[in-house]
């Protein structure tokens, strides 16, 4: 198991920004975290290429409040308990431009906002979640809280190596966060298809999956 030492965030002047920031610092003071770096990710700002000319600093100028709206959202919430490096830059691109700046910051965790009402794409989140080579921290907007917390943690399993890994980093954490009281493994099994040719009935092979799965959760743990 790695420990988290540098978190990347995504942040885009958006209402959900404020609670990404919280739980940057939240995070910071339950892990190992040594960096972290605050990112306003900048698409197309449509602006014509008329108006540009007219205006040629017009770009730069609204990059430029946009950066320091961040700078100010980082300064009121991120308020973590023990000192860390920060860094706050932008950079021009679409939502994949986040996996290349994992990769350049050397990311062990990315921080990103789930939207669902809220302006922005809201499949950023799935495609950064199927490609992303480091720890992915989803935070919905429906999270609406002064300082985040952690009770109750669920790591579905499947008893390989990869389950290893996430139960082993869902420990980590929790021994770092005294208000974890519980961790819930979470294994889904089905009945396969031809069951019946071995004279049970589904709920008899149902039965029969279950006590594997059982007996495969004590050995994994």
């Amino acid at each position: 198991m790695e420990p988290f030492k540098n978190i990347l965030i995504g942040l885009d002047t958006s209402e959900l920004d404020s609670t990404l920031v919280r739980y940057a610092a939240f995070l910071s003071d339950h892990s190992s975290t040594e960096k972290v770096m605050f990112v306003n990710l900048i698409r197309n700002l449509n602006i014509p290429s008329d108006v540009r000319k007219e205006f040629p600093q017009m770009e730069l100028n609204a990059i430029a409040e946009r950066l320091e709206e961040i700078k100010k959202t980082v300064k009121e919430n991120f308020k973590p308990k023990k000192k860390v490096d920060i860094s706050i830059t932008d950079e021009k691109g679409q939502p994949p431009r986040m996996l290349v700046l994992a990769n350049k910051f050397d990311a062990d965790v990315i921080i990103v906002g789930q939207k669902k009402t809220l302006p922005g794409q809201a499949g950023t989140t799935m495609r950064l979640a199927r490609r992303a080579i480091c720890n992915l921290l989803i935070v919905p907007e429906t999270v609406k809280m002064v300082e985040p917390k952690a009770e109750k943690l669920l790591v579905p399993i499947d008893f390989s190596s990869y389950s290893k890994l996430a139960l082993e980093q869902t420990i980590d954490f929790a021994l770092k966060t005294p208000s974890v009281k519980i961790i819930v493994c979470q294994n889904v099994y089905s009945v396969p298809v031809g069951y019946h040719y071995t004279g049970k009935s589904f709920e008899e092979f149902g039965e029969l999956m279950l006590k594997h799965a059982k007996e495969n959760f004590k050995k994994f743990i």
